[in-house]
Formats: C-alpha cells, sequence, structure tokens
C-alpha cells in the first residue's frame, strides 16, 4: 500500500493539489498549521473509511460465506480493470453521462460546504472530506480496503496508503506549477498499476 501509494500520489498532486492551494492558500509551507491539519484529518478520514469498510467484508464473509467469496473475486476485477485505466489513461465512465454527474455530485457539495465554513476549520474538513472525493487513486485503496475482510486490517491498508501519499501532499503547496509539470506523471501511473495487478491477484486468492 505505501509502495502503491507513492507511485499514485503524482495523481494527487494534480487534482486535490490545486483545491489544497485554494482553500489553504498556495505557497504554504511544510511548517504551516493548516497544512498539516488538513493532512492529519485527512489521513484520519482514510483509516475511519477503511475500518468500516473492513468491517463489512468481514461480516459479509462470516455470516454470508459465499457472497464474501463472490465480492472478493468481484473486488479483484475491480482492481485490474482500474490498473488497466491506470495503464491506458481513460475513464471508463466517459460513456456513461449519468455516472459522471453522480462522480461530480460529492465534489460540488464539498465545495459548498468549504465556501460557507470558517477559515480556521476549512484545513480540517477539507481533509475529513478528501476521503469522500471520487478519486481514481483513492478508489483502488479502498477497493483493498473492502476485501481486507476486518476492521483492523482495512485501517491498516488505508493508513499505508494516507502515509504513502504524504510527501506529496505536503511539498505541493509549495511547489511551482512548473516543477510539477516536470515530474513524469505516466512513470508513476505504470509503476502504480503494478501494484493494483498484484493487489488485485491477492484480493482474488482470498476468495478460496
Amino acid at each position: 500500500m505505501l509502495s502503491y501509494s507513492f507511485f499514485s500520489s503524482l495523481h494527487c498532486a494534480f487534482m486535490c493539489g490545486p483545491m489544497v492551494c485554494a482553500f489553504l492558500g498556495p505557497n504554504s509551507r511544510i511548517q504551516d498549521r493548516s497544512l498539516w491539519y488538513y493532512n492529519i484529518s485527512r489521513f484520519l478520514s482514510y483509516v475511519l473509511i477503511g475500518a468500516v469498510l473492513g468491517a463489512i467484508s468481514h461480516t459479509l464473509s462470516t455470516h454470508l460465506p459465499k457472497i464474501g467469496a463472490t465480492l472478493a473475486v468481484f473486488l479483484g476485477v475491480i482492481l485490474f480493470l482500474l490498473a488497466i485505466q491506470q495503464l491506458s489513461g481513460k475513464k471508463f465512465s466517459a460513456k456513461f453521462p449519468f455516472l459522471e454527474k453522480i462522480i461530480s455530485a460529492p465534489t460540488s457539495a464539498i465545495r459548498g460546504v468549504l465556501i460557507r465554513a470558517p477559515k480556521n476549520w476549512r484545513p480540517v474538513l477539507l481533509g475529513f472530506m478528501t476521503g469522500l472525493l471520487p478519486c481514481m487513486s483513492l478508489t483502488p485503496a479502498f477497493t483493498m480496503a473492502a476485501g481486507s475482510n476486518s476492521s483492523f486490517n482495512g485501517a491498516i491498508t488505508m493508513a499505508g496508503f494516507g502515509l504513502g501519499t504524504m510527501p506529496v501532499m505536503f511539498l505541493t503547496p509549495a511547489m511551482s506549477q512548473q516543477l510539477l509539470s516536470a515530474i513524469p506523471l505516466k512513470v508513476g501511473a505504470i509503476v502504480a498499476a503494478c501494484f493494483l495487478f498484484i493487489a488485485g491477484g491477492i484480493t482474488i486468492l482470498r476468495a478460496f
């Protein structure tokens, strides 16, 4: 999870980075408290959601073992598809406009809440709400947490994801757009896809 999230976190820099700069201010320094509040609350939101997803999969596998096994295979296949998406750079939802609207709805709602929130609370709210954003890096991580078969493993899975994204999400607000654009995003996507293939295989094997 650390390896996957670290290599896929360049995507976070381009997607969440501008949002962080918009609400926390550009050129934030690592020692700024707002940046720490944001990253700590973001980390906690990942861990909590991971624990819930892990608990759900554990309940299914314990009380409905056949459904639990089917879910593990289903989640593994999703991870394979997400890995292929990473390599192709294309969105599977492009042919489904209604799905695009469903995906964009949380982003619009979160933006509205943050605009109305007091300035001092924005870093914390932004961090907690980051876990609810549709994200091509976060979705595979949640899928892995859902296939972890326990609340503890789900929490640990997402803790690994959160830690792997910390370097980029601390540095991004202080980096210039020119420097950020010089990073080979495609390389990170390829490496991240390799870890997704491995995670998909492990998730499917859990069904057996």
